[in-house]
This record gives C-alpha cells, structure tokens and sequence, in this order.
C-alpha cells in the first residue's frame, strides 16, 4: 500500500510528489546519508499521466533514519509490522555482501 502526497486540491489537474529514485552514500570514514530524489507528477482528474518537473531532493543523515521507528502493514498479512531505519540497513548491508560475494565467486569460477 502506498500513500500518495498531492501537492494541491482536486480540480482538472493534480501535482503528485514522488520519490522516484533513493540514493545511499556510504562514504568512507565520512558523513553517511539517505537521498530521496523526488518529482513532480501533474495528473489529470482520473490519476492519468500528463507531464512531469524535478522537484527538491532530501538528503537525511544515516543517524536520523537508523533511529527511527515506522509501523507498516505487511502488504501480504496486512498485518502491522514494526521495524526500525538501524533494521533496514541491516538488511541492506547484508543483502549486499550476499550479492557481492556471489558475484566475486562467478568471477573467480571463470576464470579457473
């Protein structure tokens, strides 16, 4: 389920705020941050496409997102999960030295 972010009443048109890119610097020994780059989507009465503009990212430092805590409903249960910003990035710095090690494993099986 997602929560769309309309930037005007209705009326013949509407301007629907999105993120459409997230974007993680993890920079060594440096200032870590979570970017949302976001735009501007002007859609009709009936939600259908009609143009889209650049809007202002948001750039939040890694500390303000680990601890944060978001209740969502698990799109397959519904039921409400909490989970935490320290968790996600857990999972994302696992999920990565998974597909890193993989990919590092085919390389080293092609060139035996």
């Amino acid at each position: 389920m997602t929560t769309d972010i309309y930037l005007n009443e209705p009326k013949l048109t509407r301007t629907k705020r999105r993120c459409f890119r997230i974007e993680i610097e993890n920079t060594y020994q440096g200032n870590k941050s979570i970017s949302y780059h976001q735009e501007d989507i002007q859609v009709d009465s009936d939600g259908a496409y009609l143009s889209k503009s650049p809007a202002i990212s948001l750039s939040i430092p890694i500390e303000q997102v680990a601890t944060s805590i978001y209740e969502i409903a698990d799109p397959v249960t519904g039921q409400t999960v909490s989970f935490s910003g320290a968790a996600v990035a857990a999972w994302i710095e696992a999920n990565y030295i998974e597909k890193a090690t993989q990919a590092l494993t085919s390389v080293s099986n092609e060139i035996v």
